[in-house]
């Protein structure tokens, strides 16, 4: 497909002259990935994503846009949780006398699930992003919630997409 005639490529043009994607950011095509992936400074897409609408398209590359604003939220939760986990493993252990074992697997299983909140919640604040967007920028006429409730019945894998009433 000629980059003309790309959708995904022309809509993400479109985005960076009105001010929602940053200048120095790229888009390109790749058969790795599945659906719409940041990468460090830019977006890539599986060119399968070029048959969705516009407006799940713009959705797409917006949401992608706010996780490459936010690159390093999930590695913060790391590192403070690891600093965390040291510090109740030498509480636990040194002070208390509880089987190291013990402490570990249980920190293990508090900080795995803590992992999966922050990550959902990231996910959550890319959805708001590409939402407000949707609702103040773009003026959309259809409420951002049917567009990414769209978008995500055609996205190749299957989220629980319940928690879209939660966006504007």
């Amino acid at each position: 497909m000629n980059s003309k005639d790309d959708p995904c490529k022309k809509i993400f043009q479109e985005l960076v002259d009105i001010g929602c994607i940053q200048v120095s950011h790229f888009i390109e095509e790749s058969s790795k990935c599945d659906y719409f992936k940041a990468v460090h400074c830019g977006i890539q897409y599986n060119p399968e994503m070029c048959d969705l609408n516009e407006d799940s398209i713009r959705f797409s590359i917006l949401h992608e846009e706010n996780h490459n604003r936010h690159p390093y939220q999930a590695g913060i939760f790391f590192v403070f949780s690891g600093l965390t986990f040291v510090f109740i493993i030498y509480i636990l252990t040194v002070s208390l006398n509880v089987n190291i074992i013990l402490s570990l697997f249980a920190l293990l299983i508090i900080i795995f699930c803590l992992s999966i909140v922050v990550k959902r919640g990231e996910e959550y604040e890319c959805d708001e992003f590409a939402a407000k967007v949707f609702r103040d920028i773009l003026r959309s006429p259809e409420p951002p919630s049917k567009i990414l409730m769209r978008t995500l019945e055609k996205m190749p894998y299957k989220l629980d997409i319940r928690y879209c009433s939660s966006i504007p």
